[in-house]
C-alpha cells in the first residue's frame, strides 16, 4: 500500500498561539530514521506591520544547544491573512539529529493557528505515528461508492 501517511510521520510541533509579538520555539523532532522534514505553519491575523517568518535549528542530542541554519528563513507578508508557510529540509544537519521550528513574531500583533511536521522518507517500511499528536488515522485504497 502506498498511501502518503504509511511513508509520513505527521507529528504537531506548535499548537495554537495568541496574538503576540513573541518568538515561538516549537518542540523539537528526532530526525533518526528519516532524511527530510516538511514543517506547515499556519497563521490567522497578521496585524499590519507584522513582522512574521519561521526558520530551522538543529541540536546534536535531545534539550542539547540549537544552532540557527544558514538559509532557512521563510516570511509571510502581512497583508496575508490565514495563510500557511512551508518549510522544507532534506538531510538537514549531518552531523545534529534534532530539527526545531522557530516561529519568529515581531513589531506588530501575529496569531499562529498551528506547526505541523511531516517527516518523510522513513529508513522503515512503515511509519508508526506517535499517539501524542495523532489520535486516529485510517487508510484507505480503492474506495467505492456507499455509507462512510
Amino acid at each position: 500500500m502506498h498511501n502518503l501517511m504509511r511513508n509520513v510521520a505527521l507529528t504537531r510541533v506548535c499548537s495554537g498561539l495568541s496574538a503576540s509579538t513573541t518568538d515561538h520555539l516549537c518542540t523539537a523532532i528526532d530526525m533518526r530514521g528519516y532524511r527530510g522534514c516538511t514543517f506547515i505553519a499556519a497563521f490567522g491575523a497578521l496585524t499590519t506591520t507584522a513582522v512574521t517568518s519561521i526558520y530551522l535549528q538543529t541540536a546534536t542530542s535531545s534539550g542539547g544547544t540549537m544552532s540557527t541554519q544558514s538559509g532557512t528563513r521563510v516570511s509571510i507578508d502581512d497583508e496575508l491573512q490565514d495563510g500557511c508557510l512551508i518549510m522544507d529540509v532534506y538531510d538537514p544537519n549531518p552531523d545534529s539529529r534534532w530539527l526545531q521550528c522557530v516561529i519568529d513574531r515581531g513589531t506588530a500583533n501575529a496569531v499562529v493557528d498551528s506547526v505541523i511536521a511531516l517527516q518523510y522518507n522513513p529508513n522503515a517500511s512503515y511509519v508508526t505515528h506517535s499517539t501524542d499528536t495523532v489520535y486516529a488515522a485510517e487508510y484507505n485504497a480503492r474506495t467505492s461508492s456507499g455509507t462512510a
